[in-house]
């Protein structure tokens, strides 16, 4: 047997859950729709500060405004590059900061200012203008970034098939991950697609794409943790092709400790369930699953040098 692809086959593992391979979805449209949906809560609340500048003579909130404009080129320029973890940190990192602060400051400037019953009413008209202007512009956003999220995932899936495809021809038994596949079809894309078709608002928008997610991203939703599934029942498949081989060379306790670390792998993604992982449960998951793929490789190592 030529094990030279099988080892190719398991060099993808131990990169799966922090860089996943054939699991990134297509950045470009992926991060372009996640920056306009930012753009356009950037400027409602630019808009809302440089009103009370205006209106309050709050001067101080300029520093917020200056942050958040900064932000923004920051992002627009992470987007260019498409740095997906780049962009991730520093939306939950310094553009969160910025938003919260201004917040802040904000409602501060309200509390101290000179709120006389014209001013109030010119805030509140100027509030309610940019308040339309951002539901039509976030409503918009919401539905690239919707659409840009199931693309994601039939790309993921077709990617996943091709691998499938592949490894068929070289032997491998892919009953399992073709049935994973189409499990992923029906219980996170299709839903997915019924959910955002039906979606007739923004915030309807955003409950679908908090209910189905392909990996781990839904904090109240349905996790399928696809990548998880993938790997283990990839090296399953990959570990029934090689076991006569590895009975007729000794390597029987070998093979038995690599099955041990999958059935545990298994095991412990079926505790987590559709759920996030919480606590230790994403290493005991993946942790077995790199123990998994280092085993079989000693195992293939023995087999072709001998």
């Amino acid at each position: 047997m030529d094990y030279k692809f099988v080892m190719l086959a398991l060099l993808l593992v131990p990169m799966a859950s922090a860089n996943p391979g054939i699991f990134d979805m297509g950045k470009g449209d992926g991060l372009e729709a996640a920056m306009d949906n930012i753009g356009c809560r950037a400027d409602f609340t630019v808009g809302v500060l440089e009103s009370q500048i205006s209106i309050l003579g709050a001067d101080e909130l300029q520093d917020d405004v200056d942050d958040i404009e900064d932000d923004v080129d920051e992002l627009v320029e992470l987007v260019d590059d498409g740095d997906v973890s780049g962009f991730r940190e520093y939306v939950h990192g310094d553009y969160s900061q910025h938003m919260k602060n201004a917040r802040q400051n904000a409602l501060q400037s309200r509390n101290q200012g000179n709120m006389t019953h014209g001013v109030k009413a010119q805030l509140r008209d100027a509030y309610n203008s940019l308040k339309e202007d951002f539901e039509a512009c976030n409503s918009e956003s919401m539905g690239r970034f919707a659409q840009a999220k199931i693309d994601g995932y039939e790309e993921i899936l077709e990617r996943a098939g091709e691998q499938s495809e592949d490894l068929s021809e070289k032997g491998v038994d892919t009953t399992a991950l073709d049935a994973l596949i189409a499990d992923a079809e029906d219980e996170i894309v299709d839903p997915l697609k019924d959910a955002v078709d039906e979606a007739e608002t923004s915030e309807e928008l955003r409950e679908a794409l908090g209910s189905y997610c392909l990996f781990n991203g839904c904090a109240n939703g349905i996790n399928f943790h696809f990548a998880a599934s993938w790997q283990i029942e990839k090296l399953d498949s990959i570990l029934d092709l090689i076991e006569d081989d590895a009975e007729e060379a000794g390597l029987s306790d070998d093979w038995d400790t690599a099955d041990e670390y999958l059935v545990t792998a298994s095991e412990n993604l079926e505790d987590v369930g559709t759920d996030q992982y919480e606590g230790t449960e994403h290493d005991d998951v993946w942790d077995n699953i790199r123990l998994a793929s280092g085993a079989l490789k000693d195992i293939i190592s023995t087999l072709r040098s001998g």
